[in-house]
C-alpha cells in the first residue's frame, strides 16, 4: 500500500521523501543533494505528507469498504 502510494507521488514529492524519510537526510541537506532552496523542501516534504496520508486514508476506507462487503 505505502508503495503504491508513494508511485502516485510527483518526482520531486518522491525524492523529498527519499531524502529526509529513507536516507534520513535533515532539510537542508536534502535541498543541497536536491539543488533547491531549503524553504522549498520543506514545502515538498509537507505536500509529500499531504498526499500520501490522503491516498493512504483512501486505501484504508476502501479496505474497509471491502471488508464490510465480505462479512468480515
Amino acid at each position: 500500500m505505502v508503495v503504491n502510494a508513494m508511485q502516485r507521488l510527483s518526482p520531486v514529492l518522491r525524492e523529498a521523501v527519499v531524502l529526509t524519510v529513507l536516507e534520513g537526510l535533515p532539510v537542508a541537506g536534502a535541498a543541497r543533494a536536491a539543488g533547491c532552496p531549503v524553504a522549498t523542501m520543506y514545502w515538498r516534504v509537507h505536500a509529500a505528507r499531504k498526499e500520501l496520508a490522503k491516498v493512504l486514508q483512501m486505501g484504508t476506507v476502501k479496505s474497509c469498504m471491502k471488508s464490510d462487503e465480505n462479512g468480515m
